[in-house]
């Protein structure tokens, strides 16, 4: 039984106070996504690592072989605005 929602309950369900309702099999509340990751949509969250993880490597590589062209032919040199 909730006390909040005034239900009762099934198995590895809990409430969440973020969301303010009851969620089957709550893992947590993930800020990120902006809702409770549970039973229904435990395939959105892995999606949304996989996603998120695939970003982080892009951009890892990206700033590496960047920083590696960088390296090889020398930094531009960046005046400040203004009059020369």
């Amino acid at each position: 039984w909730c006390q909040t929602c005034h239900i009762w309950r099934p198995p590895r369900a809990a409430h969440c106070r973020d969301c303010g309702a009851c969620i089957e099999e709550f893992d947590h509340h993930c800020p990120w996504m902006g809702q409770c990751v549970g039973r229904r949509n435990y395939r959105y969250f892995y999606g949304f690592c996989v996603s998120v993880s695939l970003l982080s490597a892009y951009t890892c590589g990206l700033t590496a072989r960047f920083l590696m062209h960088a390296m090889a032919h020398g930094a531009p040199h960046w005046r400040p605005h203004g009059p020369p």
